[in-house]
């Protein structure tokens, strides 16, 4: 009797290592889509009237206006956000890094006197300081919590990182360092300033 070549294939059927191959791509794209994961490069719309829930993948992704109330933004690790992130609503903002891109240079994050926004374990990396040299920005009214957060970048001659137009009683901040290349910048209207390293 002759040995059949292995994987053995009927004409016009798919071979068992093409159906396992097949399978496994479904597996992953079916376990990427239970995370709820948005991958790179996807655009982050609130498409929901409230509680959007973003978990972003590792890699960078553009800033997005998120005007919706209780909205959730999360982000693996390496999950950087390389354009300005402007917030107009409540928000939680877990475990991202903001930083600039050659064509978003200055202020990381935006926050309108709406805004309530809690950041969780972030990294505000303003490595293109423009003239006025502020890390993050929020208008009068706007309230803000920082918890285990970090502040580096800027040019060594000061600036703001946080720039809190209304009364420091909005802005409070627990937990937080300021990295060595973000010395002589301050923050402005917060309670509880971090401490410096």
């Amino acid at each position: 009797m002759p040995t059949l070549p292995l994987p053995y294939s009927v004409p016009g059927r798919q071979s068992l290592l093409e159906t396992r191959e097949s399978d496994r791509g479904g597996d992953v794209t079916r376990a990427v889509n239970a995370l709820g994961l948005t991958l790179p490069g996807s655009s982050i719309e609130e498409i929901k009237s409230e509680d959007n829930v973003f978990l972003l993948g590792s890699g960078p992704f553009g800033g997005p206006t998120l005007t919706k109330p209780y909205t959730h933004l999360g982000g693996l690790p390496g999950t950087r956000v390389t354009r300005q992130l402007l917030l107009e609503e409540k928000a939680i903002i877990d475990g991202i890094t903001f930083e600039n891109a050659p064509s978003s240079a200055g202020t990381l994050i935006k926050v309108r006197d709406t805004g309530v926004v809690l950041f969780r374990n972030c990294i505000f990396d303003n490595n293109l300081p423009d003239g006025s040299k502020v890390w993050i920005a929020l208008e009068s009214g706007a309230r803000c919590v920082f918890l285990g957060c970090l502040w580096r970048g800027g040019d060594g001659a000061g600036g703001t990182l946080v720039n809190n137009a209304g009364v420091a009683a909005n802005v409070h901040i627990a937990g937080c360092i300021s990295g060595p290349t973000a010395p002589g910048a301050a923050f402005v209207n917060c309670s509880a300033p971090v401490a410096s390293l």
